[in-house]
């Protein structure tokens, strides 16, 4: 069942964490099944979707702000710009709608 919008990032950040920690584990020797290794390189290859994506909207260059350790909190960055684009574009269609 897909999340409700209003709490798909909540609720998906929960489920993610826990795929990191399963993913630690394999490290540590936990196989997974068949099944679950191949939803787990589609969950990573998703994961690197969303970090370019947010990278490029964000105008960050992936590569050196991962190499000088600054990502993290350069994507927030990016994803707070994001959103506050977001507002104004919803900010300027009510306006257009009222």
């Amino acid at each position: 069942m897909s999340n409700m919008s209003y709490c798909r990032f909540q609720n998906t950040a929960g489920d993610l964490q826990d795929c990191l920690h399963g993913l630690r584990d394999m490290i540590e020797g936990e196989s997974l099944s068949r099944d679950e290794l191949e939803a787990a390189k589609r969950l990573v290859g998703l994961c690197l979707e969303v970090v370019t994506d947010v990278s490029d909207a964000g105008g960050v260059d992936f590569m050196e702000s991962f190499d000088n350790g600054s990502i993290g909190q350069r994507l927030e960055d990016a994803i707070d710009e994001m959103q506050e684009e977001a507002e104004g574009m919803e900010a300027l269609d009510e306006q257009d709608d009222g």
